[in-house]
C-alpha cells in the first residue's frame, strides 16, 4: 500500500473523478493538522500496512518525515519545482532562507530516495540540497515507443496552457509569443 501526501488538492477535480481524499495542506494550524494526518496513517497502516509514503511535492517531506519517526515507513520525495529551488528576484522557490533550506535538507536526507522531473532541476537542487543522489525520473512520453500520428498541417493552433498564475510559469510570454 502507498500513502500519497498532496499539497492542497484541488477539490473541485477529485471530486469530479468520483475520487476521496482529505487535504493534509499545513498551510494553517500545522500542529492540527500534523495530528490529523498522523491519526488518518496510523488508522490506515492498521487496515493495512502502508509499504511506501510517496510525498508529491517536497514541501510535504517534513510531513512524511514526521510519519517515518512514528511508524517506520519509508518515503519517496517526488520534486516538481519549487521544491528544488529559489529564485530570488521573483521570490519562487522553498530555499529562501537558512532556515528554510535547514529544514528541506533535513527532511529530504530522511527521504529513501529523491526523485527529480529532469537534470536540469536536480542540478539546481543541488545549490541547496547537500543529501544523497538525486534520481530523475522524467515526465513525458518515450518516443521510442509512441509516435504522433501525421496530420495535416493547419494555419491556426488551439493551445491549452495548464499552470499556476504566478510569475516564473510566465504566461505574458506565452501569450506574446
Amino acid at each position: 500500500t502507498v500513502f500519497l501526501i498532496f499539497l492542497q488538492p484541488h477539490q473541485n477535480v477529485l471530486s469530479k473523478q468520483g475520487l476521496r481524499y482529505r487535504n493534509y495542506s499545513m498551510k494553517k494550524n500545522p500542529l492540527q493538522k500534523l495530528r490529523l494526518l498522523y491519526k488518518k496513517v496510523k488508522e490506515t497502516h492498521q487496515q493495512q500496512k502502508i509499504d511506501l509514503i510517496h510525498v508529491f511535492w517536497g514541501q510535504n517531506a517534513v510531513h512524511a518525515s514526521v510519519l517515518k519517526y512514528f511508524f517506520s515507513i519509508p518515503y519517496l520525495v517526488h520534486l516538481q519545482g519549487s521544491d528544488a529551488t529559489y529564485i530570488a528576484h521573483i521570490q519562487f522557490g522553498i530555499f529562501k532562507n537558512r532556515w528554510l533550506r535547514w529544514i528541506w535538507n533535513w527532511a529530504y536526507r530522511r527521504a529513501s530516495m529523491v526523485v527529480a522531473l529532469t537534470a536540469f532541476q536536480a542540478k539546481a537542487l543541488g545549490q541547496y540540497y547537500s543529501g544523497q543522489d538525486v534520481k530523475v525520473i522524467p515526465y513525458g512520453v518515450d518516443t521510442k515507443l509512441f509516435q504522433p500520428v501525421p496530420k495535416p498541417k493547419s494555419s491556426t493552433y488551439q493551445l491549452l496552457h495548464v499552470a499556476s498564475l504566478n510569475k516564473v510559469k510566465n504566461q505574458k510570454m506565452l501569450i506574446d509569443t
